[in-house]
């Protein structure tokens, strides 16, 4: 059975000709999974399709000037689905920000545990008073020697 993956719209609800459009981009596309179309709420971290314009929150998005074109909306659904997330071609977060903002915005890496174990820490397993990730904060592993007896 082939994967089946939520694809945020916006704006919502789509209109019976914008469906019609995106099953005709999906079935032009050679995905091999189903998707479904939902409505892109703020604080899912997920790339959103943007028929017509960005969704008015911080978001990586696809963006579909003319939502009646097959071919943009499957342009635009391939790269949702299957570029890394590193790949800036869409109307990525720090796009929104630099129209908000200025041009003045930089993203910065995300950091590496002290003690190289070699994970990222994410925001929730950040802990900013000593810089470990949440497996050797856990351990006790801290920077014994800039070493990480957690592995």
């Amino acid at each position: 059975m082939a994967e089946v993956v939520p694809v945020q719209v916006h704006p919502w609800p789509m209109t019976e000709g914008q469906l019609a459009v995106l099953k005709e981009a999906k079935a032009g596309a050679d995905l091999e999974m189903k998707i479904i179309p939902t409505r892109a709420v703020p604080g899912l971290h997920a790339r959103v399709l943007g028929l017509g314009g960005p969704p008015p929150w911080v978001s990586d998005c696809a963006l579909v000037s003319n939502p009646c074109d097959v071919d943009s909306v499957r342009h635009a659904l391939i790269w949702m689905l299957t570029a890394p997330a590193d790949d800036e071609r869409g109307f990525m977060a720090k796009d929104w920000l630099e129209a908000v903002l200025g041009d003045e915005i930089a993203e910065l890496p995300t950091p590496e545990c002290k003690c190289r174990c070699g994970n990222k820490l994410a925001v929730r397993n950040y802990h900013p008073l000593n810089g470990c990730c949440e497996p050797c904060f856990e351990e006790g592993c801290y920077l014994v020697e800039g070493m990480c007896f957690c592995d």
